[in-house]
This record gives structure tokens, C-alpha cells and sequence, in this order.
């Protein structure tokens, strides 16, 4: 029964990534990686690298599968013309798993420009 159910969450969120997902760019450090993610607006007073609260953000859900690493304070987000800073939500943390499997974030950013 548990393949039943892991079955239909990998096809859930593959269904959600075709149909939602934009391209965009994840950048660590000078290194860059092609992405496909989706973009929500997020809830949550962010604190940036400079600890400064913000008042633009947004979240982006992005698996893990693009990403060698986890995302970091800092790193940066390229999306429809626009730049995006990772940055910890007020409790630390810049980003938290979506599902069970560990395959899926949900990362807190901030608009830049």
C-alpha cells in the first residue's frame, strides 16, 4: 500500500510542476543552475542576509532534483525578469520540505528588483 500512496505523491507533484512551473535560475555563490519552480506569495515577515525584515516576498517550490545542495540565506533567484534573495523566515529557517519524501522545497525569498 505504501508504493500505492508514494506513487501518487511523485504523480501529484509532477502533475503540479508540468502545469505550473516557469523556468527560472538558482544562483549559489558565481554558479548557476536551471531551474523549473513554482511562485506563491508567502505569508511570513523574512529577514534577509543584512537582517533586515521584508515586505516583498514570495516563495518559490523548487525539487530537489535541480539543487546539489540546499538553499542558503543569500543565494540568489532569477525568475520573469525579476531578482529574488533567499532570506530565513523569522524563526531561521530559508527554507522548509514540502513532502514526506524530501524531494520538494519550499523556499522564502525576497524581491531585490
Amino acid at each position: 500500500m505504501a508504493n500505492f500512496f508514494l506513487n501518487g505523491l511523485e504523480w501529484l507533484a509532477q502533475s503540479l510542476s508540468d502545469a505550473a512551473a516557469v523556468d527560472a535560475v538558482y544562483q549559489k555563490d558565481s554558479r548557476t543552475y536551471p531551474i523549473k519552480t513554482i511562485v506563491g506569495r508567502a505569508g511570513q515577515e523574512l529577514i534577509d542576509a543584512q537582517a533586515d525584515l521584508g515586505t516583498s516576498n514570495f516563495d518559490f517550490i523548487i525539487e530537489t532534483k535541480y539543487l546539489p545542495f540546499l538553499p542558503d540565506s543569500g543565494d540568489r533567484i532569477f525568475c520573469d525578469g525579476k531578482e529574488f534573495e533567499v532570506a530565513n523566515q523569522l524563526d531561521g529557517r530559508s527554507f522548509i520540505f514540502v513532502d514526506s519524501t524530501f524531494k520538494v522545497l519550499r523556499v522564502h525569498t525576497q524581491l531585490v528588483q
